[in-house]
């Protein structure tokens, strides 16, 4: 089937859900039957063309069985998919065409080879050109770090030398749209620093691809991606720009202040006429008062306390507003977002995993 998506659109999504029959044991499958498990939730995503998307979430949120549904290897049990405009349920040879994954699954590897006849293998699956494979094989073993490696066997490899080697095998096509699934994951936090510099000097400089990129690391998500979704129980929680999702999550603006020249209760009492969100915390502070106060962002009530303060005779030594980090961008949506699960089936295996 011809592309039908905007060609300004590279991954898009649409009520994606999948879910999984729960196994139990043989008894109660006879008597009861199974009863399917959601792993993804009507997710709804559009990835724009050589846009760098993050996706994080805690363990089994559902962000590998995502991936796994857009690289055609799990089949959606109802909504849409399309990459590169092309259907994940129709078009699914087209659709491995476009597609680079990068996944943490170290199985798929032979562990009896080199790390270079790994990738040869897999370029020669992919009917790619040896006259330009080989070349850029070896610069990606060189951007990767693998060269003291590369000739070694695949079994004595360390988690990190075997994640950057998955790297090397998605990258080998120079694909279009790029899939990363953990990238970083077992990687020292140095190594993991020169792959996130790598992806961001090397790959998106050289072809522009579009790339979806899983984490836990957040500090890796928010030097990469543009724009980011928060995913939790198969749901998209949040979805858009760092600073968009910062104005989700913050429901006030909170100021540190130390204040010298009045009392307590004239900060308490000066702190209620401008109507902060609940009284200030004021404490003794090297000869002053610091001040915790918060207001709601869109009141003047900061300017009206700087305003009392003055008009009292107070000084105010030190203000500074305080920035909410990214991790409590994160909880905060999460916490908010947060639903259970669907309840699993009454005499369901304790010890049974929905894919995820």
């Amino acid at each position: 089937m011809p592309p039908t998506a905007s060609p300004e659109v590279a991954v898009e999504t649409r009520d994606l859900t999948k879910r999984f029959k729960a196994s139990r044991s043989f008894f109660s499958r006879v008597t009861r039957g199974t009863r399917p498990a959601l792993a993804i939730d009507r997710v709804s995503i559009s990835i724009h063309r050589g846009e760098i998307f993050g996706l994080i979430g805690p363990n089994g949120a559902g962000k590998t069985t995502l991936i796994k549904m857009l690289t055609t290897l799990l089949v959606p049990t109802s909504g849409t998919a399309q990459i590169g405009g092309f259907d994940i349920r129709h078009d699914a040879a087209r659709v491995r065409q476009l597609v680079g994954l990068v996944t943490s699954n170290e199985r798929s590897f032979y562990w009896r080879l080199s790390g270079r006849q790994n990738v040869a293998f897999f370029a020669d699956l992919y009917h790619l050109p040896a006259d330009s494979a080989r070349p850029w094989m070896e610069e990606l073993f060189d951007l990767l770090g693998l060269g003291d490696c590369i000739d070694k066997r695949f079994d004595g490899y360390s988690t990190g030398q075997r994640q950057r080697l998955a790297i090397a095998r998605g990258l080998l096509s120079k694909p279009g749209i790029i899939l990363m699934d953990e990238p970083t994951k077992g990687v020292d936090p140095i190594g993991a620093g020169e792959i996130v510099e790598m992806i961001r000097q090397r790959v998106i400089q050289l072809w522009h691809p579009t790339i979806l990129v899983t984490s836990h690391n957040l500090n890796e998500i928010e030097r990469l991606c543009a724009r980011i979704a928060l995913m939790d129980h198969g749901r998209i929680v949040a979805q858009g720009a760092l600073e968009e999702l910062r104005q989700m999550a913050i429901d006030a603006a909170t100021y540190d202040l130390k204040v010298s020249r009045l009392t307590e209760s004239d900060l308490r009492e000066i702190g209620a006429s401008a109507q902060a969100l609940e009284p200030p915390r004021v404490e003794p502070y090297n000869g002053a008062l610091a001040l915790h106060v918060r207001f709601r962002p869109d009141s003047d009530g900061f300017s009206r306390m700087i305003h009392g303060i003055v008009e009292r005779g107070g000084v105010v030594e030190r203000c500074t507003e305080v920035e909410v980090s990214f991790d409590e961008v994160f909880s905060m949506l999460i916490q908010r977002g947060t639903r259970p699960p669907e309840a699993p089936a009454p005499d369901q295996d304790e010890h049974e995993v929905v894919e995820s």
